[in-house]
């Protein structure tokens, strides 16, 4: 191996090298005790593959970790190749973060998130994070009762031009056509002709929720704006770019005010705050071509999860302070407006919302509240 290539690679283990036992090897470290699932653990050979298998019957999340002695002080991209398989079709998320902390499994500054089937295959999968404080380790999850085969991972630096984020690559959420995303997507552009809104909110579910358990607060602050609702669940800051595109949004339509809340499913995604940011600044240069005499009010993604001190709101945090960087202050103005759901000591209460994420009529009114003066601003 080259003296250049061994600075590159920052983890490189392959269970091929190792003898058949019980238990997990050293120096890898077993932190699922924490979320309740306890896990079985055996290097076992098949025909002349040697591998890994975790296993729990129970409900909850397995999750090991490999500590390095590598300093991750800035902002670095990553290509994770990962060879294994799962007997129960399991999502595996892995990255890298740091060291302290294990009982955040979200908490991941370069990760990716991989749907494992039954047959080996191996993934090759890019990333970017950073920077950490501190000793960094390498991550590895997934949620049982199920088990997980890995053979041989690897994680390597690379040039940041390698890297290409999810969250700039416009697409159908082809995922959910069945569900009725399609449908609902055709329907609302076909509306949009006919209604020619005056003011366009674009989103994901919590969007959508004002149809839902925010109907009242809806139709009392944003209903008499000529306003339409174009929040689909599920969606992502790369399907609504090319959802706007597909609408033909300043041609067949054209708003003089775009409301766009969106990334929070990209965050669930385990996409990082440094890339959504990338894919909103694509989107908001749409906007800007498509509606160049309009005004954009981005709003700032909500805050997710009771506990203040999840790792997911650290995300959070970090994505709305490069939101509030794209804006300008006139063409396109940034608002944070999660403060207005939570309480004082920064929690999510259960009256707000039941799951920590999506809101009830509560939630609404407060997020009402605080959006409805800055959209009649911009509106005028």
């Amino acid at each position: 191996m080259k003296k250049t290539d061994c600075c590159r690679i920052w983890l490189h283990v392959d269970f091929r090298d190792l003898r058949e036992k019980s238990g997990l090897p050293a120096p890898w470290q077993d932190t699922s005790k924490l979320f309740g699932a306890p896990a079985i653990f055996r290097v076992m050979k098949e025909k002349e593959a040697v591998f890994l298998r975790m296993e729990t019957k129970k409900p909850g999340k397995i999750q090991i970790r490999f500590p390095l002695k590598r300093k991750f002080g800035q902002q670095t991209a990553f290509r994770v190749t990962f060879l294994g398989r799962s007997g129960t079709g399991a999502g595996a998320l892995m990255g890298l973060r740091s060291f302290k902390n294990p009982e955040q499994p979200d908490e991941v500054d370069a990760a990716v998130l991989l749907s494992l089937s039954p047959a080996w295959k191996e993934h090759v999968v890019t990333t970017r994070g950073g920077p950490v404080k501190g000793q960094v380790a390498f991550y590895f999850n997934f949620s049982g009762p199920g088990s997980v085969d890995i053979l041989r991972v690897k994680v390597e630096e690379i040039p940041e031009r390698e890297h290409t984020p999810l969250a700039v690559i416009p697409r159908g959420h082809e995922e959910l056509w069945e569900g009725g995303w399609l449908e609902s997507h055709e329907r609302m552009r076909r509306q949009a002709r006919e209604k020619q809104p005056e003011i366009g909110f674009w989103g994901d579910s919590i969007t959508a929720g004002w149809l839902g358990a925010g109907r009242a607060a809806w139709d009392r602050e944003f209903a008499p704006l000529n306003i339409m609702n174009f929040g689909i669940g599920g969606d992502t800051v790369q399907t609504v770019l090319w959802r706007v595109r597909d609408a033909r949004v300043g041609e067949d339509f054209s708003p003089r005010l775009a409301v766009l809340m969106i990334g929070s499913n990209n965050l669930f995604h385990i996409d990082s705050p440094v890339d959504v940011a990338e894919g909103m600044a694509l989107l908001l240069r749409e906007f800007r071509a498509r509606l160049p005499k309009s005004r954009v009010l981005l709003l700032g993604v909500t805050p997710s999860r009771h506990d203040p001190r999840d790792g997911l709101r650290k995300r959070i945090a970090d994505l709305n302070r490069r939101y509030s960087k794209l804006a300008d202050g006139k063409k396109v103005v940034f608002a944070d407006v999660g403060g207005a759901v939570l309480e004082p000591d920064g929690s999510l209460g259960r009256n707000v919302s039941e799951d920590g994420s999506h809101f009830l009529p509560d939630g609404y009114e407060r997020l009402a509240r605080a959006i409805a003066p800055r959209m009649r601003g911009l509106a005028g």
